[in-house]
């Protein structure tokens, strides 16, 4: 087919041909030369991790990071510009949800809004009250009190209203938002390790400190709250110390189901939530509770639990609900923020002076998700058992590629996967490599996941092995580029998520990519793998 034939369907379609400039950077002059040199490090070295804005050292955690950040996002593909990277969307890396229709509530509520005589005008800083009222109905489903009550220790609850609702665009949106309003530049962001690497380097960019708390195997990759009291009061000691108390610990970030671990904090382990809350509230320590994956607990009869649900912990909690990974609706990047009023009323105006107000169609879809009618409520579970038994399967699947199809127990779950791979394998030899499972692989032992899409690969195994490329793998990012030379493959390295066992080699995988990606990427990995010697 000729390229004016091409050029002429893709029109029909409504595809234009794409057009780039060919800056070089490099040659700049005037105003522009002046902002890419102060931009140097993003623009001259292909989107390596730009240094903070007042120029201070990365912290500890994220100096660490940069140099994975840096590989993972630039230098594998500047080293290799010969090999093509799988498809975005279907590499192990993704972050991005299962193909999954949107919440009907969403969608019908974006479609009411559309329909509207107003458009016109310019809505609230926070979102429409309606909205917020939705929002707040939802709460009070899910346990938050609408009554105020006098707490054990004298404090006050004043009870879930609208003015404790502010809306944003994603939850990434929002956490920027919100260390803006209770952070000063110089205050430590505590979070824990492993964590999302994204809101690590957010916190860091806004010139506040990223430091971690180790989690670990024996308490079940969930938060120790005695080494978290620990850990606040060491590191304010030492801000004490050298900035006579200028700064402290502001916050600490709570992954309610975790990323990349896929725990749960629910009513089997309430204990250490409360306990949690406690050593926060006790330091004057925002709890910023991210809730994102909660509707993706495998258990839907028991939820993560919001921190915020006990009126002890309201006034010193921050919660974020959004739509991008169980609700099919990533790309309109919406969120809602539930919050002290104070904290509230400063978010909204932070909005006022950055962005006027909030998109209508983002604050639609929210409130269509989350709401307390009925029939939001039986659209859910039946919207939410089908795609958690999808990922579950997808887990299962991932499970027996890399023990061998015969681990799994489950005569009539052996004889799907087994269709699935035959699937999307054609030669019986390949086919054969992916029954046996990979040697030298392993599932990271007690990180099997309990909500979400990912799991954590173990390759420690492969440390010290010799690529046909005649290079020894020495460390993560020797793993990564022999996979990447293999075939495109990518995932995020232990250090992009701040892994804290650094004798171990791991990696974030998802499974929220297609059932042919993952058997395909499997066989690819496989098939390296037993290259290495």
């Amino acid at each position: 087919m000729s390229n004016k034939v091409k050029e002429k369907l893709k029109r029909l379609m409504g595809k234009p041909n794409l057009r780039f400039a060919s800056t070089d950077y490099a040659k700049s002059s005037g105003a522009l030369k002046v902002f890419v040199e102060r931009h140097s490090s993003f623009l001259l070295n292909q989107h390596h991790l730009e240094k903070r804005s007042d120029n201070s050292p990365y912290s500890n955690a994220i100096a660490k990071m940069e140099p994975d950040y840096n590989f993972f996002n630039s230098d594998i593909y500047t080293r290799n510009p010969k090999q093509k990277a799988i498809f975005e969307y279907d590499n192990f890396h993704s972050g991005t949800p299962m193909e999954y229709r949107a919440f009907p509530g969403s969608m019908r509520a974006v479609k009411k809004v559309l329909k509207r005589k107003n458009l016109y005008w310019y809505p609230r800083s926070a979102g429409g009250y309606y909205a917020q009222q939705s929002i707040v109905d939802y709460l009070i489903r899910e346990g938050f009190s609408p009554e105020p009550a006098n707490l054990k220790n004298g404090g006050h609850y004043d009870g879930i209203g609208v003015d404790n609702v502010v809306f944003a665009c994603s939850t990434t949106h929002a956490y920027s938002l919100i260390l803006s309003v209770i952070a000063e530049p110089g205050d430590i962001v505590l979070m824990t390790a492993p964590n999302y690497g994204l809101f690590a380097i957010i916190s860091e960019m806004g010139n506040y400190r990223t430091e971690l708390l180790d989690l670990h195997e024996k308490d079940d990759w969930l938060v120790n709250p005695d080494a978290l009291a620990k850990k606040i009061d060491t590191l304010n000691a030492e801000l004490a110390s050298a900035t006579g108390k200028k700064h402290r610990v502001a916050a600490f970030l709570n992954l309610n189901p975790h990323n990349p671990t896929g725990k749960v904090l629910n009513h089997k382990n309430i204990d250490v939530l409360r306990r949690m809350g406690e050593v926060c509230k006790e330091r004057d320590v925002f709890v910023i509770d991210d809730l994102v994956y909660r509707d993706l607990t495998y258990d839907l009869n028991d939820l993560a639990v919001p921190l915020a649900i006990m009126p002890d912990f309201f006034d010193s909690t921050i919660s974020l609900f959004g739509l991008s990974k169980a609700y099919g609706l990533a790309s309109f990047r919406a969120a809602v923020i539930v919050a002290p009023r104070a904290v509230a009323e400063v978010l909204a105006q932070k909005i006022h002076d950055t962005m006027d107000s909030m998109p209508v169609l983002q604050v639609a879809s929210v409130s269509g998700a989350f709401n307390g009618s009925n029939r939001r409520y039986r659209e859910y579970k039946k919207y939410m058992q089908k795609q958690i038994r999808e990922y579950q399967y997808r887990y299962e699947l991932i499970y027996a590629l890399v023990y061998g199809v015969k681990k799994i127990k489950d005569l009539k779950k052996r004889r799907s996967i087994l269709r699935t791979i035959d699937r999307y394998v054609k030669a019986s030899a390949d086919r054969n490599i992916l029954y046996a499972g990979c040697k030298n692989l392993k599932i990271r032992a007690g990180t099997e996941p309990e909500s979400g899409f990912f799991t954590v690969f173990d390759f420690t195994e492969l440390k010290g092995k010799l690529t046909p490329f005649g290079n020894k793998i020495k460390s993560e990012r020797d793993l990564l580029e022999y996979f990447f030379k293999s075939g495109g493959l990518t995932y995020l390295m232990g250090g992009n998520i701040c892994w804290p066992k650094s004798e171990e080699m791991v990696g974030r995988i998802s499974f929220g990519i297609s059932r042919k990606a993952i058997v395909q990427n499997m066989l690819l990995m496989n098939k390296a793998i037993r290259k290495l010697k």
